[in-house]
């Protein structure tokens, strides 16, 4: 340990860090849990995490907008300062965390609590319950390691003091969101700045003969860019905690020797051949009990209380964020109305919170209904709801007005006169489009695999039928293959989109919140005649 200095002339290490993730048992993990057992998570977390003392001593400081505790919430300069640091998690925007609905309420109940010396944190309700890192600056390992060990342990003997615990299966270990940082949860690693080696032809597999990974220096996802690397062990499971910190103290040093030897332009290909990390028989597998261990996990506690459960809707009324536009959402959704429907779904299952959802995750002038439905019964079932929306944003109330149509085009007045622009100096082109739903099928945000390709099914045998100058055929986009027909490919979907003939996958707030992305694009595609004039998206936002 006290070797563990692993760059000790300051050269090629900028900071070390050891982090692990923690989920409270009993209660529901980001991807399902609601807003109040979030804050139940925020609560207990906080509470324990005050109780520390010493040099792990510290606060709690919810992310900005984050009202749900009484501490006051940072300014969105604070949190750049924060990340700018490497001490803050983003807001969710990768496909991994939007996909599996993280991000929902954000940043309700989420927030960052720290030591005095900003090297010791919690993450609260991120990815998961709480990421605890231990910090510093240089390349002193056994420093960091020993703090992180203290911080874990008091911090779970708060926990326990409360009456919650950690999740801890004795065949998994320490539980997660996701598999990958279940077992010792521990990463452990060094913000290397390795030029010369990060660009050598063999380095990832140096990396994976050292049991390690290199990240860019933003983490998770981030490029690999520049000569910095975020070089931390790859395992969590089946070695203990000072195990897979050894392992990167070794590997890490060796790629610091690395580097050197490339500075002085040696040949370092023997040196990758003969790289192991079990040259240090302290790294021997500890998996070796092979007895059963009983395990029952707490049973959840589900917090169905409407009055906790409400959505915070401070930004949605404040007009720095508006900008003199009315959220129709937070007019009309009152704490009666979602109590009311908080445990009454439509009969396909869609959840009065499904419906509020988008409307309660954006906020801003172009997001002014804030209401999605799943199917079509939502309209009836949570008609005190839609109506009173609807009829703010079109001036026709669906309580008693009937809607007209007629679909004949000689009525339009002065038919034979309808170019607008003869000249075309003007108008570029023109073009009519509706929405369409097929009864009795649930719409895309509710709907399932099977239920989207009947709804596809449906739809392309019906538009098949077309004959004259509206026959045509389908086209499914590239890598939908619940059709016979031959999908699209890249660039075929790219010459649609510049003709304007083709939806964009789904990446904008609204379509993601409401989970219309999923499955991409398994049933999506486009049908169009033989000129092109007359089209149907397929599964889309409809």
């Amino acid at each position: 340990a006290g070797q563990a200095d692993m760059d000790p002339d300051g050269k090629y290490i900028k900071s070390v860090r050891v982090r692990t993730a923690r989920g409270v048992s009993g209660l529901p993990l980001p991807p399902q849990c609601n807003r109040a057992e979030r804050r139940e998570v925020e609560r207990v977390l906080v509470e324990a995490y005050n109780t520390l003392t010493g040099d792990l001593k510290g606060s709690y400081h919810p992310l900005y907008g984050n009202k749900s505790r009484p501490e006051p919430y940072i300014t969105h300069e604070e949190e750049e300062v924060y990340r700018q640091a490497g001490m803050l998690f983003q807001a969710p925007d990768s496909p991994m965390m939007l996909s599996c609905v993280m991000g929902r309420d954000w940043p309700d109940a989420r927030g960052i609590w720290h030591n005095e010396d900003k090297t010791f944190l919690a993450w609260v309700n991120e990815e998961d319950h709480t990421r605890l890192i231990s910090m510093q600056t240089g390349g002193d390992m056994a420093a960091v390691f020993s703090r992180f060990c203290r911080g874990v342990k008091e911090a779970e003997e708060a926990i326990v003091k409360m009456g919650y615990k950690f999740m801890n299966d004795p065949h998994r270990g320490y539980l997660a969101c996701c598999p990958s940082n279940i077992g010792t949860g521990v990463r452990c690693g060094a913000m290397c700045d390795i030029p010369k080696l990060c660009a050598h032809p063999r380095f990832q597999e140096l990396m994976k003969k050292l049991k390690l990974q290199a990240r860019g220096s933003g983490g998770v996802d981030s490029a690999e860019a520049g000569s910095l690397r975020d070089i931390s062990n790859s395992d969590r499971m089946g070695y203990t905690e000072v195990q897979l910190v050894q392992l990167a103290i070794n590997g890490i040093k060796k790629v610091i020797a690395l580097e050197q030897k490339l500075e002085k332009e040696e040949n370092i290909d023997a040196d990758i051949d003969a790289a192991t990390f079990t040259d240090d028989p302290s790294l021997a597998s500890k998996k070796t009990d092979a007895t059963p261990h009983e395990y029952t996990p707490t049973p959840a506690v589900c917090i169905k209380d409407p009055e906790k459960n409400y959505p915070d809707f401070h930004k949605h009324t404040d007009d720095t964020y508006m900008k003199g536009k009315e959220h129709l959402l937070a007019k009309f959704l009152t704490k009666e109305l979602y109590a009311k429907f908080a445990a009454k779904p439509t009969s396909s299952g869609f959840t009065i919170d499904r419906v509020i959802q988008t409307g309660v995750d954006n906020v801003g002038p172009q997001y002014v209904s804030g209401v999605i439905a799943g199917d079509e019964e939502c309209f009836t079932h949570y008609a005190e709801l839609f109506d009173p929306i609807i009829k703010a944003r079109h001036g026709h109330d669906p309580a008693k007005d009937v809607q007209p149509h007629n679909l004949d085009p000689a009525g339009l007045k002065g038919a034979g006169q309808a170019d607008m622009d003869p000249d075309g100096k003007y108008i570029k082109s023109v073009r009519v489009r509706t929405a369409r739903g097929v009864s009795g099928l649930p719409l895309p945000p509710q709907c399932t695999r099977a239920e989207r390709r009947e709804v596809e099914r449906v739809l392309v045998e019906a538009y098949n039928t077309l004959t004259g100058d509206l026959k045509g055929s389908y086209h499914p986009l590239y890598g939908n293959k619940s059709r016979p027909e031959t999908y699209i490919t890249h660039e075929e979907e790219e010459v649609y989109r510049k003709a304007g003939m083709l939806f964009q996958a789904p990446d904008s707030p609204m379509m993601l919140s409401c989970r219309m992305g999923r499955d991409w694009p398994d049933a999506r595609g486009i049908w169009h005649n033989a000129d092109k004039t007359f089209l149907a998206w397929v599964n889309e936002e409809d």
